[in-house]
């Protein structure tokens, strides 16, 4: 009764296609960002914040405080570090050096080191928290204008001490 001779035929059905996006569409729309919407927002909490005083408050001056409070409460000064010098040279020049950490209220004076197991060695056991290391010629680099380098060796048990050279 009115079947058609094809019984498997299928229905086809029509798409509708949207228009095609701009480049500026498929931008914002793979970002996620919007521009319009991020003034909506800021003009929206600026709004509230400008009728509610506390939040202004709070906003600026609780800010401030903290800053204060942070920056006098953390400090970044070393202290009392032990030391101890290996002077190769025995010059006067590298004992004057010496005499700048020994004055420093930052440093406090071990006795001498003679040699670089020694160094090691206290260095490892927590004795000392840095190791001075001054070369031969020391003094007579000094003199001839030259900068001659100094090793500073640190203990590795105390692995969040910073040392500035």
């Amino acid at each position: 009764m009115g079947e058609s001779a094809n019984s498997d035929s299928t229905e086809t059905s029509t798409l509708a296609f949207a228009p095609a996006a701009t480049d500026r569409d498929k931008a914002t729309s793979l970002s996620g960002f919007s521009l319009t919407r991020l003034l909506a927002f800021s003009y929206r909490e600026a709004m509230e914040v400008i009728r509610d005083p506390v939040r202004v408050a709070f906003a600026f001056f609780g800010s401030a405080l903290l800053l204060i409070i942070i920056a006098y409460g953390n400090s970044q000064d070393v202290n009392d570090l032990t030391y101890a010098a290996l002077d190769f040279d025995q010059s006067p020049a590298s004992r004057e050096y010496l005499s700048n950490f020994s004055s420093s209220s930052y440093f406090i004076e071990h006795s001498p080191i003679y040699s670089i197991d020694e160094l090691e060695t206290r260095l490892e056991s927590n004795e000392i928290s840095l190791g001075i290391e001054i070369p031969a010629g020391f003094g007579r680099d000094l003199k001839q204008g030259n900068s001659p380098e100094v090793s500073a060796s640190r203990s590795t048990l105390r692995p969040n001490l910073s040392i500035k050279a």
